[in-house]
């Protein structure tokens, strides 16, 4: 079976997109941090009773308005940031929707390229139950004959029962419910299922099942 790429990077447009997120996100990190170095040199500043006083004494004396100039420069830098960061938040997140769209698009092209591996997958998982359950069933035949003869053997067998597996002539076992849901889902038909568990196939093929094929959300946003 031929390898299958499963990186979305596979697609250049997701490698394009994701770049240009990790872009405007880094671009809003630097500004986020710049905005708050403006405030705090705002906040450095006297208070504001104070620099009232000192305008008016500036305004007195007929010096420049040093101190009046920095606070009007940090302030406009505040506005200038604070748009800027709105303006950023919001490319973000319409980038991110891009990366999310494309995610989902070329992801499920993966999952279908992957659909007959997968297949392959199951079919082989069908064949090991079969095979565990004879044997199983053997280990579980033997015991049970000896029982029924009345011979007593636990002093030299040990029963060895596979926890939570169960056998497929019990159609409430986990092994029986694998089985039937590989019919529900389109792996097995239910003319390939044991005998006793043909009704119950049928019963499931009745009943509205969602598709086998899914698409993991997208993940791994930088928060």
């Amino acid at each position: 079976m031929k390898t299958i790429n499963t990186h979305l990077e596979r697609d250049p447009r997701y490698t394009a997109a994701k770049a240009r997120y990790t872009e405007l996100q880094i671009e809003l990190d630097a500004l986020d941090r710049k905005r708050d170095a403006v405030q705090s040199g705002i906040g450095s500043l006297s208070n504001y009773r104070d620099q009232i006083g000192d305008e008016a004494e500036l305004l007195l004396s007929g010096g420049n308005a040093a101190a009046i100039l920095k606070r009007d420069d940090l302030i406009k830098n505040l506005e200038d940031c604070t748009h800027r960061i709105a303006v950023l938040r919001e490319a973000v997140s319409r980038q991110k929707s891009i990366v999310a769209a494309l995610t989902a698009e070329i992801g499920k092209s993966i999952a279908i390229d992957l659909l007959p591996q997968h297949r392959a997958n199951v079919a082989a998982m069908v064949q090991a139950i079969i095979q565990l359950n004879a044997a199983a069933a053997a280990e579980s035949d033997l015991r049970e004959s000896l029982y029924q003869n009345g011979v007593p053997y636990s002093s030299c067998i040990t029963p060895m029962i596979f926890p939570g597996f169960g056998l497929l002539r019990d159609p409430n076992s986990r092994a029986s419910g694998f089985l039937l849901e590989c019919v529900e889902r389109g792996f097995l038909s239910v003319s390939e299922l044991p005998g006793n568990l043909k009704p119950w196939g049928r019963a499931k093929l009745q009943k509205p099942v969602a598709p086998a094929l899914a698409v993991a959300d997208a993940d791994g946003w930088a928060s």
